[in-house]
């Protein structure tokens, strides 16, 4: 991979050992303790493709929405490498985890560990209607049924569950539950959950090095929505753990992410003129052509880091995540600021107006039907308002480069295309498009996938 500047954090690669590094200042501590009070607080609206207008971005027709066919395994299982092979030559790939630096976790402010669930607009008895609806037990103050404890403002009514009630109930009613909380921006959890990208809940936080009962609590938690695991009780599993470190492993554990590394095998390439038009954007980046030669030419060479080549924008960002400063001064480096500045040396500065996040990226692009090819942005949108949920750029067979949100917490990584949705699929049907830049008039081809076993 290449050199990363000091200005881009790196990550842990499944490396949880103690930071060496010296103490921050105050003003680190609290110029971080602010971007991530800005980072929980903050909200915006997102554009809606319809409102954006770009000629047939938005139609109701079917037949325009993009669908990757999954590559490798319908679950990505480690120690294995795949292969994707097409116009782009054979593609080998396998996974590995990243989790945010040390250095962000030591001066985390912990989020609060008081469990409160707020439902707007509601009156307590209306609270009190809807948890017996699914609970089928009451919810009382000093009764026989689990106790808890209300509170009415003009937001409405919160309530502040004990744990027999937290613990009681189950997947599904989790889920029912979550349809409601997640209305009301103060249930942080609950409307942005942590999603369990393998599925499996135990395998994913046993990998993560946390302690046994920590991890099946964590599962015990757990619920699907919009077909995703996911997990929302992060005060609760805080509030049992009693060491600053194991909640400090507990808070890294929460941002474990999974991204892809690439490498391109050109030891069968038969056709490098073809291969190199691929990478190199239609002989717009003719920089790779140097190196994709020699590889074929050196015997002892068979495959090349896909990260060399990314251009240099998404090479430098590459398995990093965002610099807290930028967030204390404003600015976003979120999806649609990735997906506009993929071909762009240097980048264009973070944007600060969130109301013209996506309207920014349409400027360069234009809609397309047909295969992706290298460099073209995929668009995610809410099915039923047309509102614009997430943009990623395309790479090859059903990867992309992407970084799921605009929290300083998560990194730029290589996802499948199936792997991504699941992080948006919560919120509620989506469908995709397929954006290019207006420069690009290259044309589109298909590709198969097969799995290589090591």
């Amino acid at each position: 991979m290449a050199c990363i500047p000091t200005k881009y954090a790196r990550p842990n690669f499944e490396m949880n050992r103690p930071s060496r590094r010296k103490p921050r200042s105050l003003f680190f501590r609290l110029s971080l303790r602010l971007s991530l009070l800005v980072v929980g607080t903050c909200s915006w609206s997102p554009p809606v493709l319809a409102d954006l207008n770009p000629t047939g971005a938005f139609n109701p027709d079917e037949s325009l929405e993009v669908v990757l066919e999954p590559s490798g395994d319908d679950e990505l299982r480690p120690q294995t490498t795949y292969r994707a092979s097409g116009p782009w030559g054979d593609l080998d790939y396998s996974i590995t985890y990243l989790t945010i630096p040390d250095q962000y976790v030591e001066n985390w402010t912990e989020p609060s560990e008081v469990v409160a669930w707020h439902f707007s607009g509601m009156t307590i008895e209306e609270v009190k209607g809807k948890v017996l609806g699914m609970t089928k037990q009451s919810v009382s103050v000093g009764s026989e049924g689990p106790e808890a404890r209300f509170v009415t403002g003009e937001l409405g009514v919160t309530l502040f569950p004990n744990e027999t009630l937290v613990r009681m109930l189950t997947p599904e009613q989790r889920s029912e539950l979550a349809l409601v909380l997640r209305n009301d921006p103060r249930n942080r959890f609950h409307r942005n959950p942590i999603v369990i990208e393998s599925g499996d809940p135990v395998s994913w936080y046993r990998a993560a090095m946390l302690p046994e009962d920590t991890v099946q609590l964590i599962a015990s938690l757990c619920y699907d929505l919009g077909g995703t695991r996911v997990f929302s009780d992060v005060p609760f599993v805080l509030s049992t753990l009693e060491s600053l470190a194991l909640r400090r492993d507990f808070l890294r554990a929460m941002t474990r992410t999974r991204s892809l590394f690439l490498r391109l095998n050109l030891r069968d390439a038969d056709d490098l003129n073809s291969i190199a038009e691929y990478w190199t954007a239609g002989q717009k980046r003719k920089d790779l052509l140097p190196i994709l030669k020699s590889i074929t030419e050196t015997p002892e060479i068979e495959k090349v880091d896909i990260a060399h080549l990314l251009p240099p924008t998404p090479r430098m960002l590459l398995f990093t995540f965002p610099d807290f400063a930028w967030t204390v001064s404003g600015e976003v480096r979120d999806c649609h600021w990735t997906s506009t500045n993929f071909f762009r040396a240097p980048p264009g500065g973070g944007i600060r107006n969130p109301s013209v996040r996506g309207s920014l990226m349409f400027e360069s692009l234009e809609p397309v039907a047909g295969v992706p090819r290298f460099g073209d942005v995929l668009v995610v949108y809410a099915k039923e308002t047309g509102e614009i949920l997430h943009s990623a750029v395309y790479i090859a067979a059903d990867i992309l480069f992407t970084k799921n949100g605009d929290s300083m917490f998560k990194p730029w990584v290589l996802m499948r295309y199936t792997d991504m949705l699941a992080h948006f699929n919560i919120k509620g049907p989506t469908a995709t498009r397929l954006f290019k830049h207006k420069w690009d008039d290259r044309d589109r081809e298909t590709g198969s996938v097969q799995r290589v076993d090591e």
